[in-house]
C-alpha cells in the first residue's frame, strides 16, 4: 500500500462508492415504478385487453420485488460498515 494513504481509507473509500451505486440503483427504481403507478390509469384506458392487464400488473410486482431486495442489500450493506 501506499506509505501516503492512511491505513483504512481505501476501504473506506471503496464502502463509500458501494453504498452510493446501491442506493443510486434503489432510487431509480423508486422513480421508475413511482413514474409506472402515475400512468397506470391512462394506460389501462387506452387498452382493453385483460391479459395486458395481467402483464402490467406483473410487471409491477417484479418492479417491487427487485426494489425491496435492493433496499434489503442496501441495509446489509450498511450493517456491515457500521
Amino acid at each position: 500500500m501506499n506509505g501516503n494513504v492512511p491505513n483504512g481509507l481505501i476501504p473506506r473509500r471503496s464502502s463509500v462508492v458501494t453504498v452510493a451505486m446501491v442506493r443510486l440503483l434503489y432510487d431509480t427504481y423508486n422513480e421508475y415504478a413511482e413514474w409506472l403507478r402515475r400512468f397506470r390509469d391512462y394506460l389501462y384506458v387506452e387498452r382493453d385487453d385483460v391479459d395486458y392487464y395481467l402483464l402490467y400488473d406483473e410487471y409491477l410486482q417484479i418492479i417491487d420485488y427487485y426494489r425491496n431486495r435492493i433496499r434489503d442489500i442496501h441495509e446489509i450493506i450498511l450493517l456491515q460498515l457500521n
